[in-house]
């Protein structure tokens, strides 16, 4: 990265983002972490249950990290504090997921369960923003899928106009 920063194209600086990233005690959050402090100048809130992988960053962080990375202890089935360190940040990574191989030989459906069930408070927390994000960018024209608008309905609270979202409906030969 240059000294200059980033820029936009009409060549205004663009501010560093705070990158939430949830599951940094695994390969990939840590090094992604690494990277993110090595090239870039994001602010990172590091969630996981360990950090291990991450402690030279974080405990305690290096003169020049120092309010670039904060580590977050905490086990995204059940912490309310998760929700927080989403609506916090500009960008959400959920990197959270057992990933050792052995582990889909010996205990599958509690991996699988893990992987997919497990990350719904993530889901939930960022559904408002999604929910939001996805009605700004869609055309009228364009139909959402009811499965996905019925999850970010739900997971948002938010009661949606069919109609607003797909006023045309497809015809028996379009499905």
């Amino acid at each position: 990265m240059g000294s200059g920063g980033r820029t936009d194209l009409d060549g205004g600086a663009v501010a560093p983002l705070t990158i939430c990233v949830i599951g940094t005690g695994g390969f990939i959050g840590s090094h992604l972490c690494e990277k993110l402090m090595a090239e870039t100048q994001q602010t990172v809130l590091a969630v996981d249950v360990y950090c291990d992988k991450i402690r030279h960053l974080v405990d305690p962080p290096p003169p020049h990290l120092a309010g670039r990375i904060s580590f977050h202890r905490l086990n995204i089935k059940n912490d309310s504090r998760l929700e927080g360190l989403i609506k916090m940040a500009d960008l959400t990574i959920n990197l959270a997921a057992i990933c050792m191989p052995a582990d889909y030989n010996t205990r599958p459906l509690d991996t699988i369960y893990s992987n997919f069930i497990d990350a719904l408070p993530v889901v939930r927390a960022l559904a408002p923003r999604l929910f939001s994000m996805v009605l700004s960018t869609f055309p009228r024209t364009e139909c959402l899928s009811v499965t996905h608008l019925s999850v970010l309905r739900a997971c948002a609270g938010q009661v949606l106009d069919p109609e607003v979202v797909c006023p045309v409906r497809p015809s028996r030969g379009m499905r």
